[in-house]
């Protein structure tokens, strides 16, 4: 990565930090009051990371955008209305607290700490893992609580950082690598994680997998419209999709690693689905898409998904076409076109279907193709 990016990716890892050590010194009694911030469903869980992200972010580039659930939208001026233009600022896009309402969760069931305990307390060993995937699901490594930052500068996306709240790890996915280091009490340089931390790998199918192997996938299915704009994805028009979904409830940033090496090898995933979901939901898997390698090989594949009659939400088309995507063709390559973004009121409300990969999964591959659906050259 150029020296600028790195800074960047600095920048970023100040941020979540920031935001995590905000909330570990929250009390459990803090973190489940209403602010006067944000949507109505707004805790101070969400608020309070959001908040430190925003601010560390100015303070390194106050002419960098941040497109966020929680807080107002980013002033629309500044963007260009042309595909990747050289003056385009860089975009920060966050998710801030995902599965916020499966921490909320966790925290009202932690009866047997007192209101005034710190969430740092409740959070990183072993006995907390474990009541963590009892209310989230297992692995933690993959369910649990997070926070998200992905960086976009020209159309391209230059990478992305995740921190698990709940197992005090982060990752980073980049060009130079997938890698992941566990939080120490001040945040690690961008660098030092890259040559430091451990590999995530992206592994392909065994040999000896059963082909219902490849059909195994998670998404969300958990409120309305959801399951109506699945069934018109027409991923399982002549399968029974009973059996094979994973998870209804998934997190979104680190649903991609699913299909990583964190997930059980004894029941690996075919492919992940965002079903008509939000921007901050699933712009977190691009780089993981683009940047995943498997012997020298690209590991991940990524299809965006249209149907003719395709469902809203609050006005917004779940699976729009080519014309109102966000993905456009540049040569032999697809970037993203931020400035479309600017026409949202909240542009993270912006949505898409889409189905991640591993690119041995010949099964929806060929299903891909048959409805022509649109592979995206990340």
């Amino acid at each position: 990565m150029h020296g600028v990016d790195i800074e960047y990716g600095n920048a970023c890892i100040r941020a979540l930090w920031a935001a995590n050590q905000a909330l570990m010194e929250m009390t459990r009694g803090e973190a489940l009051e209403n602010p006067p911030y944000g949507k109505p469903d707004t805790f101070n869980l969400d608020a309070v990371p959001e908040i430190r992200i925003r601010d560390v972010l100015a303070d390194f580039d106050r002419n960098a955008l941040l497109i966020s659930e929680e807080s107002a939208p980013p002033a629309t001026d500044r963007w260009s209305s042309h595909l990747a233009r050289q003056t385009d600022p860089t975009v920060f896009i966050c998710d801030p607290t995902d599965r916020s309402f499966f921490l909320l969760k966790y925290l009202q069931s932690r009866s047997d700490a007192p209101p005034d305990t710190r969430i740092g307390k409740l959070v990183g060993k072993k006995t907390d893992l474990n009541r963590w995937s009892a209310i989230g699901q297992a692995p933690p490594q993959i369910t649990g609580s997070c926070s998200a930052l992905t960086c976009i500068r020209r159309g391209k996306v230059l990478f992305s950082v995740l921190l698990n709240y709940i197992t005090q790890t982060l990752i980073i996915a980049c060009e130079s690598g997938i890698k992941q280091t566990s939080l120490r009490g001040e945040p690690a340089a961008f660098g030092e994680i890259m040559e430091q931390g451990t590999n995530i790998h992206f592994p392909f199918f065994e040999s000896q997998n059963p082909w219902d192997r490849y059909k195994y996938f998670t998404t969300f299915l958990g409120k309305t419209r959801y399951g109506e704009n699945f069934e018109d994805s027409k991923i399982f028009v002549q399968e029974r999709m009973e059996g094979f979904l994973h998870h209804e409830e998934p997190g979104g940033p680190a649903r991609i690693l699913y299909l990583s090496s964190l997930q059980d090898a004894s029941e690996p995933i075919g492919f992940i689905l965002s079903n008509g979901e939000k921007l901050i939901e699933w712009i977190h898997w691009l780089p993981y898409v683009s940047f995943a390698r498997n012997n020298g090989s690209r590991a991940l594949q990524i299809f965006e998904i249209y149907h003719p009659r395709p469902w809203t939400k609050g006005g917004v088309l779940m699976a729009p076409s080519r014309i109102y995507s966000i993905f456009q063709e540049s040569g032999d390559r697809t970037l993203l076109d931020i400035g479309y973004l600017a026409r949202f009121p909240n542009p993270s409300k912006y949505r898409s279907t889409l189905v991640v990969t591993r690119r041995d999964n010949r099964w929806i591959s060929s299903g891909m193709q048959r409805y022509n659906y649109r592979e995206l050259k990340l």
